[in-house]
């Protein structure tokens, strides 16, 4: 059985990288999410909804830990 340090320092890591991605998910449709709004004809709620569902995810997946 791991030690109570070694599931800690697990549980950062995993929030650390779940973060990250989150992250560089956000950034990539900020980035693109211009092209994207306009090619697939979003109006500004399903766009804003698009944008902020990686970051609504991230935080609930990481609730459990």
């Amino acid at each position: 059985m791991a030690s109570l340090r070694q599931k800690q320092y697990s549980v950062l890591g995993m929030s650390t990288l779940s973060f990250a991605v989150n992250f560089a998910v956000w950034t990539m449709f900020s980035i693109i999410g211009i092209r994207i709004k306009d090619e697939l004809g979003l109006s500004e709620s399903q766009f804003g909804l698009m944008v902020a569902l990686p970051i609504l995810t991230g935080s609930l997946v990481r609730l459990p830990l």
